[in-house]
């Protein structure tokens, strides 16, 4: 017979294992990007298992898990992780904020305007699906309810895309997922979209491959790793795309060969991208240590838009801008145009919004206006006329336009929509001469919004642009305005077709000016100058003048015919002096 062993008593239960005491071995739940709310439920459980509670401790064993792929998007923040309180609390809300929220509810009930997609046409491969990754960034989920007016046709399926690449979907989450969601810092909301839009340079490439994995691409000129890519075999380094850059501008300018003794000039900068790039431009080529100086002598001005809301905190920024520059700085009111001495309204550039005596004209003249479309013709021509006049006071003969390719071009559509056929040859060209005594002229004209903006982005400190007039960036989609419907067009067509642009300019540089050598047939338009056949000007009863075909059905859709005929009066006697001092 066996010797048992002791019995336990039945009623004795077996000791109970804290958590505490399950092994620590125990495999971090492995990071899955098809699904990383389970993975953070997951390691919820783990965490609680092990009774771990630390949040450097979490944060660590996270990203111990994740691949690299995965820690490259969120390099920014693991950078400055150390700055977090609750590092990991951070990263499950910044990674779970990408793929909460779907896309049509950040499109809106109606869903992406894909301007790309025609009926017919066949959507690329590397178009017909939208990755599904956690690192996607959705882009239009997370823009506030004011930010969604923003006319942003390109942002189609290709620059969503472009988001998610390594190089780009850190920086990009971080600076959208702190937009306000209120909406109501407007200026805000418009300054991190417009370093966002920067990215957007990548749609232009065909190839999936080539958007997500920019290390492929290589610079075209030196062979290095490419970091800019406006089109498919167009790829540039930093170092040789500011070269390009600054070749462009120069090249515009030597052409010519305006500057062969020193010249003021005067440099218009409203904040546009195209501006902020042009005043570097500038400072670089007139610089006395270069040894290829441009011989000019720059000042600038700002023509403050009263009659528009303005940001001031942005309008202090640009102020301050162009402070640094140490050249004379300055700044006017378009509602100047009815003094009679301009001269008085031009004051320095504090950033200090001053208000302009003629302000009240201005907004009852640019109320009148029966469209959107006749409104921004008449502030642009007026501005021109302004910039005339002040550099005539200032004794300039030549003033600097921020005119990009890109908005040349829809010049070109909206100018033969509104009757100025005859005037595009003069609209786009680098000099513009239609002025006496100073000539306009264009350096940009070769360099595209898209390359402004990248430009300002790697050498102006990541500022972009200024948003000084916040409603024009959060305009209502689909807005009555043909410059706007024309620029979209562009937009639009540049996009699918790189030549666009570029066929568009060539094409109006080709167009036949009028014959200038028959002084008896031609005659200047008294509003936007422009050489005429004395047969097509035509008279209008309200206002003293002769007008070009585009001038004058401007004028009939302008209501106050009191105010309009007074600026044209300003105007013929600024152009009467002018051509009296010639004698």
């Amino acid at each position: 017979m066996t010797k048992k062993g002791p019995q336990r008593p039945l009623d004795v239960q077996p000791p109970e294992v804290s958590p505490s005491q399950v092994p620590a071995f125990l495999p971090v739940p492995a990071y899955t990007p098809s699904d990383p709310e389970l993975w953070f439920a997951r390691l919820h459980l783990f965490f609680q298992l092990l009774r771990i509670h630390d949040e450097a401790a979490m944060f660590e064993l996270a990203l111990s898990s994740m691949p690299e792929d995965a820690l490259t998007q969120l390099r920014d923040f693991v950078l400055t992780a150390h700055l977090e309180t609750t590092p990991f609390s951070t990263l499950k809300r910044l990674c779970l904020n990408r793929v909460t929220n779907s896309l049509d509810q950040g499109w809106g009930t109606s869903g992406p305007r894909d301007h790309s997609i025609r009926p017919g046409r066949p959507l690329h491969p590397a178009r017909q699906t939208i990755p599904s990754s956690p690192r996607m960034v959705l882009y239009a989920s997370k823009r506030p309810a004011a930010a969604k007016r923003f006319p942003t046709p390109g942002l189609d399926q290709r620059f969503r895309q472009a988001l998610t690449s390594e190089e780009l979907g850190g920086r990009a989450s971080s600076e959208l997922l702190h937009w306000p969601i209120d909406g109501q810092s407007s200026s805000c909301v418009i300054q991190e979209w417009a370093d966002v839009k920067v990215y957007s340079v990548r749609m232009d490439c065909f190839s999936c491959n080539e958007v997500i994995l920019p290390r492929n691409k290589r610079c075209v000129k030196c062979r290095s790793s490419a970091s800019v890519a406006f089109q498919r075999r167009d790829s540039h380094c930093v170092t040789c795309f500011r070269e390009i850059f600054s070749h462009k501008f120069r090249s515009a300018l030597g052409r010519e060969k305006l500057f062969r003794s020193e010249s003021q000039v005067l440099v218009e900068v409203d904040g546009s991208a195209g501006s902020v790039s042009l005043v570097n431009l500038v400072l670089e080529a007139a610089d006395h240590k270069e040894p290829r100086r441009l011989r000019m002598s720059p000042s600038f001005i700002h023509i403050l838009l009263s009659m528009e809301e303005i940001d001031p905190d942005s309008l202090a920024a640009l102020s301050n801008h162009l402070d640094r520059t140490g050249c004379p700085c300055y700044v006017v009111d378009i509602a100047a145009i009815f003094a009679d001495d301009v001269k008085e309204h031009v004051t320095p550039f504090s950033g200090e919004i001053r208000k302009c005596s003629y302000a009240h004209k201005m907004q009852d003249l640019c109320n009148s206006c029966a469209c959107d479309t006749v409104k921004q013709e008449l502030i642009c021509r007026l501005k021109l006329a302004l910039l005339y006049r002040v550099a005539r006071s200032l004794q300039l003969g030549f003033v600097l336009l921020d005119f990009t390719s890109t908005i040349l071009s829809a010049a070109v559509i909206s100018s033969v929509a509104q009757g100025r056929g005859q005037q595009i040859v003069d609209e786009v060209a680098v000099v513009d001469r239609r002025w006496m005594d100073v000539s306009f002229l264009r350096p940009l004209r070769d360099i595209s919004n898209k390359e402004a903006a990248l430009y300002n982005y790697y050498f102006q400190n990541r500022q972009v642009a200024f948003a000084i007039y916040p409603q024009r960036l959060l305009a209502a989609q689909g807005q009555s305005s043909v410059q706007s419907a024309s620029y979209e067009f562009i937009e639009r067509e540049q996009m699918d077709f790189p030549a666009t642009v570029s066929t568009l300019l060539a094409s109006a540089s080709k167009f036949q000016k009028p014959n200038t050598n028959l002084a008896n047939s031609i005659a200047n338009c008294s509003l936007c100058s422009s050489g005429t056949d004395i047969e097509l000007l035509k008279e209008i009863n309200t206002t003293q003048g002769r007008f070009c075909q585009g001038c004058a059905s401007l004028i009939e859709l302008v209501g106050a015919k009191s105010l309009m005929a007074l600026v044209i009066a300003t105007m013929t006697k600024e152009r009467n002096s002018s051509q009296n001092s010639a004698f």
